[in-house]
């Protein structure tokens, strides 16, 4: 009987965790999606991001095609501007959590950005697309609605 209390509480436990680990996002039209996607603790749109903080954003990529490289681009939108955000690092290879490249098609891997949200980003709305490629095109895109606060 422990047992059985004790795997249920166990697979609850765990589901709470997935569901609280997900974050609202839109897929971008026909092109690869992220097989999963979690943005530090975010829940719901637009995700409330505090100005000097670094925000990890934890991407799952199914790759498409055997790869020995990826690359992360990240462009925001905002009171009518486009701006690509520079990435200290935007190579993915060095930031997977639990594989290294080359990389298999099918494979299924966890990719881990850290997202510097710099005191001089204006605190406005803005839209962020996400997009990670390889040498046989685009691995994945997302896009996600964010706010930044002071």
């Amino acid at each position: 009987m422990n047992t059985m209390i004790s795997h249920v509480l166990f697979v609850t436990l765990l589901a709470i965790h997935v569901c609280t680990c997900t974050t609202p996002h839109s897929d971008c039209a026909n092109l690869p999606t992220f097989s999963s996607v979690s943005i530090g603790d975010c829940t719901e749109q637009p995700c409330i991001l505090k100005s000097g903080t670094t925000v990890k954003f934890d991407l799952g990529i199914l790759v498409h095609g055997y790869t020995t490289s990826m690359k992360v681009k990240i462009v925001a939108y905002a009171m009518g501007a486009t701006v690509s955000y520079p990435l200290q690092n935007d190579d993915v290879c060095s930031n997977l959590t639990d594989a290294e490249c080359p990389l298999d098609d099918g494979e299924l891997v966890n990719y881990e950005l850290l997202f510097p949200i710099l005191e001089s980003f204006p605190a406005v709305p803005c839209i962020v697309t996400v997009t990670v490629t390889s040498d046989q095109g685009i691995q994945g895109c997302m896009t996600v609605s964010l706010q930044v606060v002071k």
